[in-house]
């Protein structure tokens, strides 16, 4: 039966409506994905040379065993971001005479089919083959691959469950990244290192191969749960049910917002209820760890800021930016009928402005346990959050006034170009580079203390001037308003 069910994907593949376009994508991403299986096999037959060049000191099996957790937590956190549900591959299958555990073993075998599942071989195998065959037997090399084999299918399907779990749970998936963000603190601040336990499980594993066999129980307990869950939420009525009962009202913002509160209250709704926006959302959740690569106690005490700051907006702009650029694609749909209502375009931006303000108010505070790194980081987000309230924000509206491809709410975000353009492209540009072109010019001038002062009070000049900026987004919008709305109608 599974073979069935690969060769209707396949099929209704070919038969769809947009095959050439879809085709033409998928040459893309089979390029892509040739390039990178390359790119990681060289990387697997080099391991030995990069672990001796960048850690002469130290042993290479204690190095690369120390790396595989590391490794896998990032692997982890792509899945998170990348790996698409199967789903919507059963749906039109539900209401037809077929098994219920055949839909369920399609949907728990198809995800294996990924190439996530194979990166890790074409890395570690070469080394794997190459050097511990040269300190141990056959058999104690092949516990070592089958112990990565488990760890490859445990990420697979926690990730899994972990997203089916969070659709419609904003805040399960807000909790997760909050404690990987404490996790990660910790380790930089030095209370636990996960290198070492690494080493040590692995290790284990050089002296007494049978331990390899402990990793099946987390594997098949995770398989255990991920099946439950699917028998008990396979059928879309189930599903609905449960999505009926989140209460998102909850969420409105203060009355004293007026119209464009209730816009902004509407459009979180729109993220929370809709695939294409909610994952968007949730990728720039990932950002909020760059911190822990950009932010050096050396370029801190020395009061050089550049690259630290660009860190700083960047984390803290990147979910206005990252939603921000499709910002009328996002109600494509209805966009004709927002343009003929009672709404004024300056209520209709103040909406979005006081979205786009929020966002980066939380995630300027989201971002404050940096603090204790080094209290000058909180200056850097203080200055980045109100130059993005009073410039970025507005230039990435500005841009968005460009943008006239209309977003499917209902689609992922994963290698989903839809709705991408030029515009959206080269937005990156003056949101990122001029901040920090304009901190390098200022503290170049005077210091780095009052190019930051400078930079902070440029953007509370531009809030305070917020009616002005809107008058400015409103007739630029009024100039392309008809292209925008042609724009959707084609794509519809």
């Amino acid at each position: 039966m599974l073979f069935i069910f690969i060769r209707h994907q396949w099929l209704s593949f070919w038969r769809s409506k947009g095959k050439g376009r879809d085709l033409g994508i998928q040459l893309v991403m089979g390029f892509l994905i040739l390039y990178i299986m390359a790119t990681a096999l060289l990387v697997g037959f080099n391991l030995d040379k990069l672990i001796i060049e960048f850690f002469p000191d130290k042993s290479v099996f204690a190095v690369f065993n120390g790396l595989l957790l590391y490794y896998f937590a990032l692997d982890f956190l792509m899945r998170f971001q990348l790996q698409e549900l199967p789903a919507l591959a059963i749906v039109p299958y539900l209401h037809l005479r077929i098994p219920k555990e055949k839909i369920l073993d399609f949907l728990q075998l198809r995800p294996l089919f990924s190439v996530f599942n194979l990166i890790p071989f074409f890395i570690f195998t070469p080394f794997i083959l190459s050097e511990i065959l040269l300190i141990s037997d056959t058999f104690t090399a092949a516990m070592y691959l089958f112990a990565l084999l488990c760890l490859v299918l445990w990420n697979n399907y926690t990730v899994l469950y972990l997203k089916r779990i969070a659709t419609g749970h904003l805040w399960l998936m807000i909790s997760g990244f909050f404690l990987a963000g404490v996790a990660a603190l910790l380790e930089y601040l030095g209370i636990y290192h996960l290198s070492g336990i690494s080493d040590f499980i692995f290790s284990s594993i050089l002296s007494s191969p049978w331990i390899a066999f402990l990793f099946t129980l987390p594997v098949l307990l995770i398989f255990r749960i991920n099946g439950n869950y699917l028998r008990h939420h396979l059928y879309t009525e189930e599903i609905t049910g449960k999505r009926k009962s989140v209460n998102l009202f909850s969420l409105n913002f203060p009355a004293s917002f007026g119209l464009p509160g209730k816009l902004a209250s509407l459009e979180i709704k729109l993220i929370l209820r809709n695939k294409r926006p909610r994952a968007t959302v949730s990728k720039s959740l990932i950002f909020i760890f760059y911190g822990f690569v950009f932010y050096k106690q050396k370029e801190l005490d020395a009061n050089q800021f550049g690259l630290l700051f660009f860190a700083a907006i960047f984390m803290v702009g990147n979910i206005s930016t990252i939603y921000g650029q499709f910002m009328f694609g996002w109600q494509g749909e209805e966009f004709d009928g927002l343009m003929t209502s009672k709404m004024t375009l300056k209520d209709f931006f103040r909406g979005k402005l006081l979205l786009m303000t929020t966002w980066t108010v939380l995630f300027t505070l989201i971002l404050s346990p940096y603090g204790f790194l080094n209290p000058k980081i909180l200056l850097l987000h203080f200055t980045a959050c109100l130059y993005y309230i009073g410039i970025g924000n507005v230039v990435v509206l500005y841009f968005a006034t460009f943008n006239s491809k209309k977003i499917e709410l209902g689609k992922g975000a994963s290698m989903n170009w839809q709705g991408v353009s030029a515009s959206t492209i080269i937005l990156a540009l003056p949101l990122i580079m001029m901040p920090v072109g304009l901190y390098y010019l200022f503290s170049w001038i005077s210091t780095p203390y009052v190019a930051l002062y400078i930079l902070a009070g440029l953007g509370f000049v531009a809030l305070l001037l917020q009616g002005h900026v809107i008058n400015i987004l409103t007739r630029a919008f009024k100039y392309r308003k008809y292209k925008i709305t042609e724009g959707f109608r084609q794509n519809s």
